[in-house]
């Protein structure tokens, strides 16, 4: 139940290194016209590259090592959270509709490409898979906009009033981030046809996410009686 405010700075510091990955791996990758958006590998690491710069900014900014100059861009980077997490859960259950069109409605006439049966199935499968992974990213909105607008005096007094929470919240965001670097470590191992079942990929990233996500709640709940709040916190 320990803060341990430089392995979390460590790790926002990890994460923004790996999103800076990501986006060269968006560049090397071309764009396959076969599948929409969240489906296709360069589309994929475009968003997690999108997707790791505000939680490696939550996972610095619940630390006392953030620097109050930067206090001004909370809103810009909890507007960015919001728009990539909403983003990624809207898109995917668009996307879903949109290669069935793409494959079965002869007036159709996007970019998408027409493809294989087994191809359909598989960028489905990995729209479902955004569609949960996102859901559960969208939990965080409330904190970091609760953040923006009530301030690090507000952080500092929940951390007072519940000693164990910034150690709770910090092991929520930095799950989350690793369940992102997972799900792409995953996909990458497919691209280069290490890791052959598009179906166990995304199933391991929905239970992997799920796991990771219930992991702090079962930590917490079950070793420290007391010195978290679940959502209480928000008003304190």
């Amino acid at each position: 139940g320990e803060f341990s405010p430089e392995g979390y700075a460590i790790c926002a510091a990890a994460s923004f290194v790996t999103s800076c990955a990501h986006g060269k791996m968006t560049l090397d990758t071309p764009r396959d016209y076969r599948a929409p958006r969240l489906a296709e590998y360069r589309s994929v690491y475009e968003f997690s590259a999108l997707y790791l710069v505000p939680f490696s900014w939550l996972l610095w900014r619940i630390t006392p090592y953030f620097p109050a100059r930067l206090e001004r861009v909370d809103g810009m980077m909890s507007a960015l959270f919001t728009l990539v997490t909403v983003y990624g859960w809207a898109y995917a259950v668009y996307g879903k509709g949109l290669l069935e069109r793409a494959n079965n409605d002869p007036t159709y006439d996007g970019v998408l490409e027409p493809s294989s049966t087994e191809y359909q199935k598989q960028a489905q499968l990995y729209l479902t898979g955004n569609v949960v992974i996102n859901s559960l990213a969208c939990l965080f909105i409330p904190f970091a906009w609760t953040l923006t607008f009530r301030g690090t005096e507000w952080w500092e007094r929940v951390q007072e009033l519940h000693p164990n929470q910034a150690a709770f919240m910090g092991l929520s965001i930095l799950v989350a981030t690793i369940g992102d670097m997972s799900g792409n470590l995953l996909l990458r191992l497919q691209q280069l046809t290490i890791f052959r079942s598009p179906s166990a990929i995304v199933v391991c990233g929905i239970l992997s996410n799920f796991w990771l996500l219930l992991f702090p709640e079962i930590v917490f709940n079950s070793i420290y009686s007391s010195g978290i709040s679940e959502v209480g916190f928000y008003w304190e």
